[in-house]
């Protein structure tokens, strides 16, 4: 496919479009590039419908091209870390915007890391192997956040007790973990 003036002025609408949106006029000609390169692509792809014409399909490939460009360069401007020449930085906290030093003691490799999904479920097979009443102090005590004297109440029990339920489930986790291959740090 010959790519025409008239299809030249057509990607550059579309950039200039997206450059009112983003109201910054800088990134023009890049942002006609990246159309350009939409436009070949849907000029290889396009097969002619009697109801779909050649711009009705394009449409999309160079905008979708330019809209891709743009978050591609707003990425590098304002995610792309700055390095802190006094303390060495190593490890970028998307959250907080900003890069933080991470203690060799600290990092594990990703091997010894899991996953949300893998913890969530190991965790809930271990609670399942609970007994009903210490299952319900770790839930109630650890997860919730209710007391251990107010937990006890409602089982009919006295503040001491539920201490020492609380203790026990928390042994039997940690040991049943520790048979598993885990230890604590890999759920923080």
């Amino acid at each position: 496919m010959e790519i025409t003036s008239n299809d030249m002025k057509r990607v550059r609408s579309f950039a200039l479009a997206k450059c009112r949106r983003r109201n910054d006029y800088s990134d023009l000609d890049d942002f006609t590039g990246a159309g350009l390169l939409g436009l070949a692509e849907a000029g290889k792809r396009y097969e002619p419908q009697e109801d779909v014409g050649f711009w009705g399909y394009a449409r999309y490939r160079v905008r979708g091209r330019i809209h891709d460009y743009s978050r591609r360069l707003h990425k590098q401007r304002h995610w792309a870390p700055a390095k802190d020449k006094d303390q060495p930085a190593d490890h970028y906290l998307p959250s907080m915007g900003c890069l933080v030093h991470v203690p060799e003691s600290m990092r594990r490799s990703m091997e010894s890391c899991l996953t949300v999904r893998e913890s969530s479920s190991l965790l809930t097979q271990l609670l399942g192997e609970l007994e009903p009443t210490e299952r319900f102090f770790l839930v109630c005590c650890d997860v919730e956040g209710v007391s251990v004297a107010e937990a006890a109440r409602c089982k009919g029990m006295d503040r001491h007790q539920g201490r020492t339920v609380l203790r026990r489930s928390h042994r039997k986790m940690r040991k049943r973990l520790e048979e598993l291959g885990y230890g604590l740090e890999d759920f923080s």
